[in-house]
């Protein structure tokens, strides 16, 4: 093999060396970008339930006093 040859072949290994060091990079921040997008999915979906708990308690609440003075009533008819 000519000097030449050489040279080009030590050309292209190195550039495959940079290709793969960059393709390792970019899994990387794939994978980051992907578990960021997990937690801030984990996120709303906690929030989305603690709305639904909310939710329930203020129809809880809202039919708390309704059930309250109707047994008042039903204790002054007696």
């Amino acid at each position: 093999m000519d000097h030449e040859t050489r040279e080009l072949l030590g050309n292209i290994m190195g550039l495959l060396e940079v290709m793969k060091k960059d393709i390792k990079v970019i899994k990387q921040d794939i994978y980051l970008m992907n578990s960021r997008q997990e937690g801030a999915n984990l996120m709303n979906r906690g929030l989305e339930e603690s709305r639904q708990q909310f939710k329930a308690l203020e129809v809880k609440k809202s039919s708390c006093p309704t059930a309250v003075n109707d047994q008042l009533k039903m204790s002054r008819l007696k």
